[in-house]
């Protein structure tokens, strides 16, 4: 069972009592957790809704999991057994104007995983 963490809700682009956006909250609960334990993608019709659930565990073997919604874009890159996203970038791209993505995510450090979504939400 995946428990779910609730965060107070801040507005794409906006900055709450602490300033962090929340891509940068998100950003900042994945450091450390570089080891992909799980990677899931799963497309549901008939809206085509995609999501793309990322677990990460740290060096003491603590999980993090985060759900990405609406990913469009995917591209992963020399994925294996031990794989690390040793530095993920979330990127709010909501003033780009394009239609349905709000975030752009990478791992800027090897550039393994690359995609663009509408929202976010931490799991575990």
């Amino acid at each position: 069972m995946v428990r779910e963490r609730i965060f107070p809700k801040l507005d794409v682009g906006s900055y709450g009592e602490e300033g962090i956006s929340e891509s940068r909250r998100i950003e900042r609960y994945l450091r450390d957790y570089t080891v992909v334990a799980e990677l899931d993608f799963s497309s549901h019709e008939p809206n085509r809704e995609s999501l793309l659930r990322l677990t990460l565990e740290n060096e003491n073997g603590e999980i993090r999991s985060v759900e990405f919604g609406h990913v469009q874009q995917l591209a992963l890159k020399e994925f294996c057994p031990f794989t690390q996203l040793m530095l993920i970038e979330i990127e709010d791209v909501s003033d780009a104007q394009m239609e349905g993505i709000r975030f752009r995510i990478r791992d800027t450090e090897h550039e393994r995983i690359s995609f663009t979504c509408n929202s976010m939400k931490i799991l575990t």
